[in-house]
């Protein structure tokens, strides 16, 4: 058993054939000596060709290193330290930075070695270390009996050959609070806050009851794009009662909310750090709010009826709860979800990926054969292969009645057609093919395809066809309702 405690405490600890310690104790503190690897966190370890591999993590700045030995000894004379455990980065194309606290690498039945790590995502000056830290599978080679895992990289590469899990993308979830227990993909910041919510004293609707102070209902953010929907129902008559859309750091003290209240009368108000956006509530006090993130931007607005939306003005910068933050915060990264304070509120439900809101198409999570493309303040998606492209939004809710049809907003450089399949390009479903006309060098136009029985949340996948690479240009997708 690999023992790790404190700064100098490492150790392999024997067992015995019925898992209970046994007296051996393999001392491995050297490892620690001059603080060539800091505080050698984490460490793990695998065995191959007759060689033992231990892997410890860097300090809190980074870095995963390697040793290998012939034998488990606590000789260090008999461990060969081999240095950093992953490749150097040659290329532009490094998307996080200094990767480290990996499993042990393991090997797959078709030969191939892979191993988890956890990163910061940071690519070209752009900065979404506050999303916390991002778990990514690195694939594992060999040099002789050298290990290396892959250098860090934004480009795809070949998934492992492993069997479908039919484990969905990880998305941030929709719920319309409709049992009786709360859904595991829920958490709390506050242990105050995890007994402040009832599911039962008014059926398909959650409400948080605050004490004197703030209580939330969050997810892990898990996009760059998305517009963040629910509809609240509060009566807000003094400046304390506020309720609606929560959006925070690990320690809440860099917070974005959305939500209605009260200020010399019903407001809905849109706020972050000084920045502050405000409107009358002329919907009473059940009233839907829509929270829209492009990339570092957030914009808020509101409605009577969940389809006509109000803006609250010009888009509100959140990089400081996006970038690093400090007291090492970026750990935990960034919630999103729901808050009351001051009196009850009741929620009907959370969304996320608003499918009925245009999806910008940089905002997709998996890709093959396409490039996002900067068209001044928008980004466009185009196809960059002959055998043609994809992309995939995961986690998008559709709703729970069916659209009558999808519409993308597209620039073609000649007659084209895009397809559009839910979950999967192979398993999954096609449920439309929308045909587009030649718009001209930079023109976009919609174009759209009925649409029959598709309802609920799925990872939405958009097919380019296969000919000349960057001939269609696709900035968003969005479902229309009836």
């Amino acid at each position: 058993m690999v023992i790790k405690n404190g700064q100098k405490i490492n150790r392999l600890q024997a067992l015995g054939r019925d898992g209970q310690l046994t007296g051996h104790v393999i001392n491995l503190d050297w490892v620690n000596a001059r603080l060539q690897y800091s505080w050698a966190e984490g460490p793990v370890m695998c065995k191959r060709n007759g060689y033992y591999y231990y892997f410890p993590a860097g300090d809190v700045t980074g870095g995963q290193y390697v040793l290998r030995g012939r034998s488990l000894t606590g000789d260090s004379t008999k461990w060969e330290r081999l240095g950093d455990f992953f490749k150097p980065v040659t290329d532009d194309k490094a998307g996080f930075r200094r990767p480290n606290h990996i499993s042990a690498p393991v090997q797959l039945a078709d030969g191939t070695w892979w191993t988890i790590g956890q990163s910061y995502e940071k690519y070209n000056g752009d900065d979404w270390s506050g999303t916390g830290r991002q778990t990514s599978l690195y694939p594992v080679t060999w040099e002789g009996d050298r290990p290396w895992g892959m250098a860090p990289t934004i480009l795809p590469i070949r998934k492992p050959e492993l069997p479908r899990s039919g484990i969905s993308w990880t998305s941030v979830k929709t719920d319309y609070f409709d049992g009786s227990e709360l859904s595991l993909n829920w958490h709390f910041l506050t242990k105050k806050a995890s007994a402040s919510y009832s599911l039962t004293s008014r059926k398909g609707w959650i409400i948080l009851a605050p004490d004197s102070a703030r209580t939330h209902l969050v997810q892990k953010e898990t996009d760059h794009y998305y517009s963040a929907v629910t509809k609240v129902d509060l009566s807000a008559t003094n400046d304390g009662a506020k309720a609606g859309i929560y959006l925070t750091n690990g320690n809440q003290a860099v917070v974005a909310r959305l939500y209605s209240g009260y200020n010399n009368g019903k407001k809905i108000v849109f706020t972050m750090d000084t920045a502050s956006r405000s409107m009358p509530n002329i919907f009473g006090n059940v009233v839907w709010l829509k929270l829209e993130r492009y990339g570092h931007e957030l914009t808020g607005y509101y409605s009577g009826d969940g389809k006509a939306w109000v803006s609250l003005g010009r888009p509100i910068d959140a990089v400081k709860l996006d970038e690093t933050q400090p007291n090492f915060n970026s750990w935990v990264g960034t919630s999103v979800g729901l808050f009351a304070e001051g009196k009850p509120a009741d929620f009907d439900c959370f969304i996320c990926k608003d499918g009925a809101s245009p999806l910008p198409a940089a905002g997709y999570r998996n890709y093959y054969g396409t490039a996002t493309v900067n068209k001044g303040k928008w980004k466009t998606v185009t196809n960059t292969s002959l055998y043609g492209g994809w992309f995939m939004i995961s986690g998008v809710e559709i709703g729970r009645q069916s659209p009558s049809s999808v519409q993308v907003v597209a620039s073609s450089k000649r007659k084209g057609m895009l397809q559009i399949w839910l979950d999967d390009l192979r398993d999954g479903k096609l449920i439309a093919t929308i045909p587009l006309n030649a718009t001209g060098n930079g023109i976009y136009k919609t174009f759209s395809k009925q649409l029959k029985n598709v309802i609920g949340q799925h990872d939405i996948f958009v097919r380019y066809p296969a000919g000349v690479p960057q001939s269609i240009f696709v900035k968003s997708i969005q479902f229309s309702a009836k």
